[in-house]
């Protein structure tokens, strides 16, 4: 048992490590591509749970304005309709 928890020790701590190197190391100048860089899977995942986050809040964004034009236009008609009716 103490193996395991040694093991999961050395892997935390070369974790931290490697985390606290890229975290330390400078963003990269504008411009400068990196050809030889790989996408992981879950990159791409975030990356379409943004898309998809983004277009249903549009969604019901758009949803919603057309619902208030579509209420201003309809008592737009019924009041033209009361006067002509009136008239």
């Amino acid at each position: 048992m103490s193996d395991q928890l040694r093991d999961r020790d050395t892997e935390r701590i070369r974790v931290r490590r490697g985390l606290c190197r890229w975290f330390r190391t400078p963003p990269r100048p504008h411009g400068d591509v990196e050809y030889s860089r790989e996408v992981s899977f879950l990159e791409l995942f975030y990356d379409l749970v943004h898309v998809v986050v983004i277009g249903q809040a549009a969604r019901t964004t758009l949803t919603g304005a057309a619902i208030a034009i579509h209420h201003h236009l309809r008592s737009d008609l019924a009041r033209m309709v009361q006067r002509h009716v009136l008239a």
